[in-house]
């Protein structure tokens, strides 16, 4: 699957294939859908044979996305749950415009057809235009104070981890993992950004 995305993307976005095919693709059993470092994708096996191709094509652009806009280095100590959420509101709302998609779409681009999953991290609300990742997660941030999110979490409870299409994408050498979907503990109503789903 992985040769054969290299291989649509280089025709659907060049880019992203540039970034994708330098990327090593580690299986581990800490991820168990796919998610990425700054320089690795990591995935769990059964995960990626179940999914659709055409949803497996979204869901590598979308992890490419993350790497292509330096979210893990921008994150800067940041909650990694809510820096994710925030992540995945602006790189799935690009991809959308994009490829003129919305949760549950698939679409037909140079012959190939591309699907952005239904449980993922999404608002019509989140402008690529005028929406940055970092504006969206003090909105997050500040929503989670007023629901004690960060009580709960330092006291050692519902610590969420960054997940990817229906679950936790994993972080390798320190660095936390960007996916798709947010999980745990939900911090709330965002406004502009939408809200964190769970599976």
């Amino acid at each position: 699957k992985f040769a054969k995305g290299m291989v649509q993307l280089q025709n659907i976005r060049p880019f992203y294939q540039a970034i994708y095919s330098n990327m090593p693709k580690i299986e581990s059993s800490s991820c168990p859908t796919m998610g990425v470092t700054s320089k690795e994708i990591v995935y769990d096996r059964e995960f990626v044979m179940k999914l659709p191709f055409s949803e497996f094509l979204f869901v590598s652009l979308h992890e490419v996305a993350h790497v292509a806009l330096l979210h893990n280095a921008r994150r800067r100590g940041r909650d990694s749950l809510l820096w994710n959420i925030a992540c995945d509101l602006v790189v799935n709302a690009g991809l959308a415009k994009e490829f003129g998609l919305s949760p549950g779409d698939e679409k037909t681009t140079q012959l190939y057809k591309i699907k952005m999953p239904t449980n993922i991290v999404f608002s019509p609300k989140t402008d690529v235009d005028t929406d940055c990742t970092e504006e969206l997660y003090e909105e997050l941030a500040n929503q989670a104070k007023k629901n004690n999110y960060f009580n709960f979490v330092q006291n050692g409870a519902g610590k969420g981890q960054p997940q990817s299409a229906g679950g936790s994408g994993g972080g390798n050498g320190g660095e936390s993992g960007d996916g798709e979907t947010g999980s745990g503990s939900n911090p709330g109503n965002p406004g502009k950004g939408g809200q964190g789903q769970g599976n």
